[in-house]
């Protein structure tokens, strides 16, 4: 027999089992709030990196123009290059049929 502290009587095994049960419940709500908020965290922070890279684009297409005259890292690889050549071609495209 157990005893919460010595001016408690002696718990039974079946008031032990409880709190031993009630204490997993409160282990496991608080892992399935700390699952969810990380999960809620890492919703938003794809969402903010979504929303960088589609500003990120917007300057990169309104700079096509400007190609030879981009800072050093503003494009970060192959892939916005060649975008920014599309985008620089489409305008020479444009430029030369108007």
């Amino acid at each position: 027999m157990h005893r919460l502290n010595p001016s408690q009587p002696f718990l039974t095994p079946a008031q032990v089992e409880r709190l031993v049960e009630a204490k997993r419940a409160m282990f496991e709500d608080a892992k399935r709030e700390q699952e969810a908020s990380e999960a809620r965290q890492r919703e938003r922070e794809a969402r903010e990196l979504s929303i960088v890279e589609s500003e990120r684009r917007k300057l990169l297409r309104e700079a096509a123009d400007l190609l030879d005259y981009l800072p050093k890292g503003v494009l970060r690889n192959r892939e916005d290059l060649d975008y920014v050549l599309s985008l620089a071609q489409e305008l020479k495209t444009k430029g030369s049929c108007a």
